[in-house]
């Protein structure tokens, strides 16, 4: 053997016997603890607010106690972490304020409480992160946070004023705001994405975001007892997806103009399940016993405006941060979808309605304005209308069950196709002028199945059976009913004179044979 690997090879013998001393460099057992934080606790603070100037990490050892004229901890540098871990900062004026200015900081697992101001006043920072944050019973708000802010599984409950406050570009998720009883759950500004938020209890609107926005699978109940507030609110071009909305003292949803509201449930709110703005679709929700907060003195419950004025937004009330009133819709018109007390789902112009159910509401299951498509949609025990409409309208593939007024008000220039409108209280279907009733069933009506008022209406190839009154009322002049067939109604036909009207066969049974391409039927 070489010499040289001879030689090696008893040094490595020799370092290997050696082990008290290779003990002595090994790591000891268990996770590595952090050397780089700086620690806070009570005592080694000589004043209030503890301030924070330089970048790093930081964590409590023990609860922060502070003084009510000055912050607890005051961070007056970018890019710091706080980590409570598990302790509580209160009795400041704030518990936690970030300097106007600053960026990049991050407060994570504690609880902020009892401070006579915010929680956490950081209202011009930005991307501001909350983690795992308690906010209770602080005098304002439970944080107030400027653009780009991020709430991760925190929460914020039985503060004086609002939960959370955010600017623009928020993102909230897995959070909650329960019994803050002077303000709202949730405010974010434009273009935040709020996901699996709760609010409950709170005393103004549960969720409200601002232009942009979208908002998924949250839930809000029992808020708005301070005044008119609703449970989810969205602003101009936003969506809500997957929601749930109960016991809000004045609408369960309300989304402004062009936006989208998919996949959402409401039931027993105050004033209306959904309302939306104009250009916004509507597409398998529900709304089910709402609408019976009581009515203003005077107002009967079937009283309607002539007309619904569009509005192109609802405006805030608050449109920068400030510490004015957190309203978001306090001052928007009830005109935007020309509401009425206790619709199931109300519009404004030209929006979309698919697959949605309405049932037991105080008034019309689905009341629209102008312009606008209701598909697939089923209405049933409502106690106004089942679908009503002011006009322009496509209805089609609907079914409008056991309602207190008529199954649907078409309103003129709409069309109506492929319904089912059965054993409402009033007419199966009305309509004024120029609209179309196509291959519709109306059965068991407590007036006229089908009741056209107005002129040149095309009635084609519907059903009528065992209305109370008429198969068929046209009182109007210059309307066409082809193709029609009617049975068991107190008179089939009644079709004033004026009107194009396909010649009546009547069929007492058996086999028959028509040259008529247009005739009506009465069997």
């Amino acid at each position: 053997m070489d010499r040289r690997v001879l030689l090696l090879s008893l040094v490595v013998a020799g370092l290997s016997l050696a082990s008290p001393a290779l003990a002595q460099l090994a790591p000891p057992p268990g996770p590595v603890q952090a050397t780089d934080r700086t620690r806070i606790n009570q005592q080694s603070i000589v004043a209030f607010p503890y301030f924070i100037g330089q970048p790093g990490s930081y964590v409590l050892t023990s609860n922060l106690t502070g003084v009510g004229g000055a912050a607890v901890i005051a961070v007056g540098s970018n890019n710091v972490t706080i980590d409570l871990n598990g302790f509580t900062v209160s009795g400041g004026r704030h518990g936690i304020e970030v300097l106007p200015g600053l960026r990049n900081v991050t407060i994570t697992n504690g609880t902020v409480s009892s401070n006579s101001e915010q929680g956490i006043e950081a209202r011009f920072a930005e991307q501001v992160r909350l983690d795992g944050v308690r906010l209770n019973s602080n005098g304002v708000r439970g944080a107030y946070l400027g653009d780009g802010a991020t709430v991760l599984r925190s929460t914020a409950e039985s503060n004086t004023s609002s939960g959370f406050r955010l600017g623009n570009g928020a993102v909230v998720t897995d959070s909650s705001a329960r019994n803050n009883t002077g303000g709202l759950g949730l405010l974010c500004g434009d273009r935040s994405v709020v996901t699996g938020f709760t609010a409950t209890g709170n005393g103004q609107h549960g969720i409200a975001s601002g232009l942009s926005s979208t908002v998924e699978n949250c839930v809000a109940n029992t808020n708005g007892a301070t005044g008119a507030w609703d449970g989810v609110f969205a602003d101009f071009g936003s969506t809500i997806r997957g929601c749930a909305a109960d016991n809000n003292t004045r609408w369960g949803i309300v989304v402004n103009s062009r936006g989208n509201l998919l996949d959402s449930s409401t039931k027993e709110n105050g004033k209306g399940g959904i309302t939306v703005g104009y250009g916004t679709t509507v597409q398998r929700c529900t709304a089910h016993d709402n609408g019976f907060a009581p009515r203003p003195a005077g107002t009967a419950s079937r009283a309607r405006p002539t007309d619904r004025t569009r509005v192109d937004r609802i405006v805030p009330t608050e449109v920068v941060l400030s510490d004015e009133v957190e309203a978001v819709s306090a001052a928007r018109s009830e005109s935007l979808r020309g509401v009425y007390i206790g619709d199931g789902i109300s519009t404004g112009d030209g929006c979309t309605i698919v697959a949605c159910d309405a049932q037991g509401n105080a008034d019309a299951g689905i009341a629209v304005a102008h312009s606008s498509t209701v598909i697939g949609c089923t209405v049933r025990f409502n106690g106004g209308g089942g679908i009503e409409t002011l006009g322009w309208t496509t209805i089609r593939d609907c079914t409008a069950i056991q309602g207190y007024w008529h199954g649907i008000d078409a309103g003129e220039s709409s069309t109506v196709e492929n319904c089912t409108l059965t054993n409402n209280q009033g007419s199966g279907l009305t309509a004024t002028s120029n609209t179309a009733i196509r291959r519709c069933t109306v059965n068991n009506n407590g007036l006229s199945g089908i009741e056209v008022t107005g002129t040149r209406n095309r009635v084609e190839e519907n059903q009528a059976a065992s209305n109370l009154q008429s198969g068929f009322s046209v009182t109007g002049l210059q309307n066409l009913i082809v193709r029609n067939s009617a049975s068991g109604n107190p008179i089939n036909y009644n079709v004033f004179p004026g009107n194009n009207f396909g010649n009546v066969q009547f069929l007492f049974g058996g086999p028959f044979f028509s040259n008529e391409p247009w005739a009506n039927f009465e069997y």
